[in-house]
């Protein structure tokens, strides 16, 4: 693939996702160019190889800052994955927020800092449709949370479940 083609692909993806809902549009490119491979810290833009598509859909539209955005955005599987780090300890404890506004932070806290809690903790490589200790199907509010926070207890153990979302990336070289 050619660097104009490159750009033209990344720089579409940026204006899409920047015409989306407010303040979501960071992460969900970020999230975009991870299940796709695309390292954002080595993404090189022309912010004038789509004049046209910009003109007609978002004229005010600042791709470079797009860019910027996606690039020190964190998505929650990213966050998960940092979590998973630090109670283990091969990281540090941070980098996780979107988890310490969950309402199973109090739990959460406690296994970062206690084994045997943390053993309380299932983690699925993907959000699952049953509670991986009985089996049992989880009500539908669980499976969501599961899929969109990567986080859920389950009703019928009281088990916090973890869901490793696919394709985060695996390093914290954000841009700063």
């Amino acid at each position: 693939m050619s660097n104009s083609e490159a750009d033209t692909i990344v720089a579409t993806a940026l204006l899409y996702h920047g015409t989306l809902q407010e303040g979501s549009s960071p992460i969900m490119s970020r999230r975009f160019f991870l299940k796709r491979g695309v390292d954002l810290n080595k993404v090189k833009l022309d912010p004038d190889c789509i004049p046209a598509f910009i003109e007609v859909l978002n004229p005010q539209v600042d791709l470079v800052a797009e860019l910027h955005r996606a690039q020190i955005a964190v998505t929650i599987g990213e966050q998960i994955h940092y979590y998973l780090e630090a109670a283990t300890g091969r990281g540090p404890d941070d980098g996780f927020d979107s988890l310490k506004k969950s309402p199973h932070w109090p739990r959460l806290l406690r296994a970062l800092h206690n084994p045997n809690d943390f053993a309380k903790i299932y983690v699925v490589e993907e959000a699952t449709s049953l509670c991986p200790r009985k089996h049992i199907l989880l009500p539908s509010a669980k499976r969501s949370a599961l899929k969109s926070e990567g986080v859920a207890v389950c009703d019928c153990c009281g088990r916090v479940i973890l869901t490793r979302i696919a394709n985060h990336a695996v390093s914290r070289g954000h841009v700063d």
